[in-house]
């Protein structure tokens, strides 16, 4: 069926589907090609098949459609895809008439009207033509007289070398002469008809089953000629110019040469001879400095560093490299790692399709991971090896996620190779997902979250429950992010092998996105896709323990379609003020999930939120609203005055006025400044203004201060300052540091109980910003302590406050607080309150150790074991997150010790020893005798060798046992 039949409807299929539909003859079609998302009054049309839909799905392709603006054929080519784009134009996959693949390059709108680049740019065609060789792409057609001029050359079946190596990871040190033989031949060959390539780096290296292949030589030269950039600007990529490039100065073969040497350097190290940086840096250390050759196999390096010399003539010519590097393509073995060698065969087989059928994907292409590299191989099996051996299913299944977490946090960029060695294909799958979540390519993601799926959807064909309601819940949500047709396509397809899944609230999110893509393209296919978002969402039941979420999701639902059809987003804020209102039970329900709803329709509706906040009957909660929605405006940036207009009205109070003095700090006139006009009077307030300033702080300190100021209850002022400074502690810490210091010095004038704890919240606060406040409210609380009559659970908050400020007074209120919970007549900690003194002792053990002082860890050590088995609890487990104990103490220690907790004492030493000997600290996590906090320390472990393996700089981590 010819693309001209649907004008209409090409403009919105999706990214996957790259060719007109075609009739279905069976049942088995994919479910996902773009026919399906042409929307009929009930349901989407599944009665059509797409045979390139198939290939690029199941190999995890993407590529992106050719869309009105491009072009469906340029001259006697017939285009197929876009293959990506460059600084001279975009770049499509093609067949001519007799069905060769080719690549064409078609120059952009700009360079077309230049009459220079034209004249260049046929020069260089010209003479790119009679360019031959085994080891270039030739070109086999070009129009440089056309209205857009395009050069077509032989389309190579395989990844570039940059891709090559970002997802595989270096060459093998064999591959590396190969390469220099094919490149050097290749430059011989094209130096025999141009001067020079000008841009010879690893994304113009194709690597192809029988030797790489050079593509793009002649284009710099085209693009130095236009009009726009003769100005002084140098044409290339930095890491891989030659000393002369980057000075502007004439190019020849020798410059090739140097970025030859460059070339084989980030192929056998995955980092250029010059390092990386700002461009200009880099050409700074490619003139000056020495290029790092390590990692380059040893019978290279000489070769290479002649190819990187300073000046031209000290460099050799592609022919003495060729004469050097021949012996090494003699080799019968495939030259490529396996995994590049089977993409290269699957590229090959789709190659030989049908040229009416399936579109073949570039060398833009993704391709497969790699296994990990041979020095992370023993690291990355030994971990998942301990991940393995727990015996419970689940903890087990938990241990490997917590491994692949790791290898995603550590390093996303070469994580897939290292996740396909998960044995859990489910875990690899969520693992992927949150790899997809981190990255900034959207392509790149959108291929990840792709992978996902078929993951999934080979556990969802395995039985009605195989996949946890959770993590397929966590599978659409992603896919409604980066590609929400295929998310609707998804829960079609799965409604009815899931058991009990109730996918309104996915669907109506996933068709409200999808409105939000087409609203530009397809106003009215948005408008009805918000239609039926609404009647979707009319179905969302309520949640029977918490209530807010129903509302709260519908105005979700209408934020997302909010800019694609506004009057139907207005129905769903009706909705979901409809349902904050009728939620049963207490009013103080009702009034939270009109909140929450408030605070999700501020982000795109302003006056409708301020609408649904006058409905909440409770002072407090509706400050606490506007705190909230003043927060997302500033950092949405929207004005903001009107809102502390209005909020401040919401709460006004008709106390009498009375004026309320707070003092200058001597502290701050330091600093030669004065307190704000009118901050010596302040007039009387509710003690929850305290919200709403904490949520100004955040778009205008000015009158956040002042509002701040107004509230007649010390103990709340104080406190408003503190959350103030905490909210601008990161972007403004000098007006952090005033309004702890102005909490400080009010502090010390008030009286009450309240006064040491909040203290004790000042020096927390101000240990970032304000060092010597903190300090002072630390030698506060110093004087105080003993005198003070608070409760033991007080002590507790106190000690962890201050513990990153003065350890030895933390400790000095722990040893008072559980002194004082043995008295006749007080309350005992209870496991919170031991909880915080677990957490307490973590610090102070973490600074014992920084300051190299491990006497101080057995009693510390003893301490904690007699908190943990107070409390019956395992939460002190988290010291692995704070702190490693030193292995010899804890050694010690386990050979002294032989009261109860022994298990609790083996699993600290699991952390102590995972650094240092992880098979030591394997054999202590096994002889742990509870079940759970065996898992938990295995755990743990995996994690740390994982991380350590990966290079990660952070600590390891552990799940808590319970």
């Amino acid at each position: 069926m010819p693309w001209a039949a649907f004008p209409a409807m090409a403009e919105n299929w999706p990214a996957s589907c790259l060719l007109g539909p075609a009739p279905v003859t069976s049942r088995a079609a994919d479910q996902s090609c773009a026919w399906n998302q042409v929307p009929r009054t009930t349901r989407f049309l599944k009665e059509c098949v797409c045979r390139a839909c198939r290939v690029v799905q199941r190999k995890g392709w993407h590529m992106e459609p050719l869309w009105a603006d491009d072009p469906r054929q340029v001259g006697p080519i017939r285009l197929r895809g876009r293959l990506g784009g460059g600084g001279m134009g975009q770049v499509y996959l093609g067949r001519t008439r007799g069905g060769r693949p080719v690549a064409v390059k078609v120059v952009r709108s700009d360079l077309a009207g230049d009459a220079e680049f034209r004249r260049r740019f046929a020069i260089e065609v010209s003479m790119a033509r009679r360019v031959g060789g085994f080891y270039t792409a030739q070109v086999v057609d070009a129009d440089t007289d056309a209205d857009s001029p395009w050069m077509a050359t032989a389309y190579i079946p395989g990844p570039t070398l940059h891709q090559a190596v970002a997802t595989h990871g270096p060459l093998p040190p064999a591959a590396i002469g190969v390469l220099g033989a094919g490149l050097a031949e290749g430059l011989i060959a094209i130096h025999e008809e141009i001067l020079a390539h000008r841009d010879l780096k690893p994304g113009n290296v194709i690597l192809a089953g029988d030797g790489p292949r050079v593509i793009d030589f002649g284009i710099a030269r085209a693009l130095e000629a236009a009009s726009h950039s003769v100005s002084g600007a140098v044409i290339g990529t930095p890491a891989f110019m030659s000393p002369e490039q980057s000075r502007g100065g004439e190019v020849g073969p020798a410059s090739d040469v140097f970025s030859l040497g460059a070339v084989l350097v980030f192929a056998a190290t995955g980092c250029g001879p010059f390092g990386t940086g700002q461009g200009h840096a880099v050409m700074h250390r490619i003139r000056h400095d020495d290029p790092d050759l390590t990692g380059l196999p040893k019978d290279l390096v000489d070769l290479v560093d002649a190819c990187l010399a300073k000046t031209p003539e000290h460099r050799p010519s592609p022919a003495d490299l060729l004469d050097r590097l021949a012996a090494s393509a003699e080799s019968t073995t495939p030259w490529l790692p396996p995994t590049v060698t089977a993409l290269i065969t699957q590229l090959e087989e789709d190659l030989s399709e049908p040229s009416g059928g399936a579109t073949i994907p570039g060398q833009a292409a993704p391709i497969p991971g790699r296994a990990a590299d041979s020095t992370d191989r023993p690291a990355i099996d030994h971990a998942l090896r301990i991940a393995g051996s727990i015996a419970d299913p689940d903890e087990r299944e938990e241990a490997l996620y917590g491994v692949a977490y790791a290898i995603v946090e550590a390093d996303p960029d070469h994580a897939e190779q290292y996740l396909r060695r998960i044995p859990s294909e489910v875990c690899r799958a969520v693992a992927l997902l949150a790899l997809a979540d981190e990255l900034p390519d959207r392509n790149r993601a959108l291929r990840l979250v792709g992978h996902a799926e078929q993951l999934f959807a080979q556990h969802l064909d395995d039985g009605p429950n195989a996949v946890e309601h959770k993590v397929f819940v966590y599978l659409v949500d992603q896919l409604i992010a980066v590609d929400p047709q295929r998310a609707l396509t998804v829960l079609d397809s799965v409604e009815r092998r899931v058991v009990d899944f109730d996918d309104c609230e996915l669907r109506a999110k996933a068709l409200a996105a999808t409105a939000d893509k087409m609203a530009v393209n397809a106003p009215d296919h948005a408008t009805e896709l918000m239609a039926r978002a609404v009647e979707v969402a009319r179905m969302l039941p309520p949640h029977s323990d918490y209530t807010f979420l129903q509302p709260q999701t519908l105005a979700e639902i209408a934020k997302i379609g909010y800019a694609a059809d506004r009057r139907h987003a207005e129905q769903l804020i009706d909705l979901a003020e409809a349902a904050a209102l009728d939620v049963p039970g207490e009013a103080s329900q009702r009034n939270f999930a009109l909140k929450e709803t408030a605070v999700e329709v501020a982000r795109v509706d302003l006056a409708r939120a301020e609408q649904i906040i006058s409905k909440i009957r409770e002072s407090v909660v509706r400050s606490c609203a506007w705190g909230d929605i003043l927060k997302a405006a500033g950092s949405t940036r929207q004005d903001h005055r009107p809102l502390l207009d209005a909020a401040e009205q919401s709460v006004a109070a008709p106390a009498a006025q009375k004026p309320v003095s707070v003092k200058p700090a001597s502290w701050w006139a330091r600093w030669g400044a004065q307190p704000k006009v009118g901050a010596g009077q302040r007039n009387v307030g509710p003690w929850h203004l305290k919200y709403i300033a904490t949520g100004a702080a955040w778009c205008d300190p000015s009158r956040a201060e002042t509002i701040a100021s107004r509230i007649s209850d010390v103990e709340y002022r104080i406190e408003a300052f503190v959350d103030m400074a905490g909210a601008l502690a990161e972007t403004n810490p000098l007006q952090a540091r005033w309004w702890l210091n102005t909490a400080y010095q009010t502090a010390l004038e008030a009286e009450g109980t309240w006064v040491l704890p909040m203290m004790g919240r000042i020096a927390a606060a101000g240990r970032a910003v304000a060092a010597e406040t903190a300090q002072q409210a630390a030698q506060y609380i110093t004087s105080r302590a003993d005198a003070t009559d608070l409760s033991a659970q007080q002590l507790t908050v106190v000690a962890r406050d201050v513990v990153a400020v003065d350890p030895e007074l933390a400790m000095r209120l722990i040893d008072l607080a559980e002194t004082r919970a043995q008295q006749p007549g007080k309350a005992r900690l209870d496991k919170n309150d031991l909880e915080r003194v677990a957490t307490t002792l973590m610090a102070v053990a973490a600074t014992a150790w920084a300051d190299s002082r491990p006497e101080r860890t057995g009693p510390i050590l003893r301490h904690l074991l007699e908190v943990a088995l107070a409390a019956g609890s395992t939460a002190y487990l988290s010291i692995i997150e704070t702190a490693v104990p030193n292995p010899h103490v804890v050694e010690q220690l386990l050979r002294e010790y032989r009261g109860p907790g022994r298990d609790h004492l083996r699993y600290i030493a699991v952390a102590a020893f995972a650094v240092t000997d992880a098979h030591r600290a394997e054999q202590l996590a096994q002889e742990i005798t509870d079940d759970s906090l065996r898992y938990a320390a295995l755990n743990a472990l995996a994690v740390s060798i994982t991380r350590q393996a990966m290079g990660s700089a952070s600590g390891p981590e552990t799940k808590r046992a319970t």
